[in-house]
């Protein structure tokens, strides 16, 4: 359950480090939080949150809401909650996207697809922070 971590540079040239967690789960076992307690400090000091969901699950919009429930009821920023990037990942499994939605980003690390937007927008929000 450890959080792996990658530094990249976005277009612009700023470098940026990911923080690549576990998935939240919904019911997490008790015996369990303290492994999940990296991730939680991962999340809790991010400048930013990209919330990838398999948009190819039927399931995945009860996915994002056990997601940002964790995430409210955690206490996480309000900023930093209002400004999560969703990734709709795995577009290449569908035959048409799901309604677009604020915010949102489809991609497809299968075929690549979609990352040249989804990186533009990163690299906008971190231009915002430096000035």
């Amino acid at each position: 359950m450890d959080t792996s971590l990658h530094v990249f540079r976005l277009p612009s040239g700023l470098p940026i480090l990911f923080a690549d967690t576990i998935g939240f789960i919904s019911n997490l076992p008790t015996q369990l939080l303290a492994s999940f307690q990296a991730t939680l400090n991962h999340v809790a000091n991010a400048d930013l949150l990209l919330h990838v969901e398999d948009v190819s699950n039927p399931d995945y919009l009860t996915q994002r809401n056990v997601v940002m429930k964790t995430l409210s009821a955690l206490k996480i920023r309000n900023e930093l909650l209002k400004s999560v990037i969703r990734v709709g990942n795995k577009i290449d499994k569908l035959c048409r996207l799901p309604p677009h939605e604020s915010n949102t980003y489809f991609v497809s690390c299968a075929d690549g697809r979609g990352f040249v937007e989804l990186l533009a927008a990163i690299d906008k929000v971190f231009i915002f922070f430096l000035h």
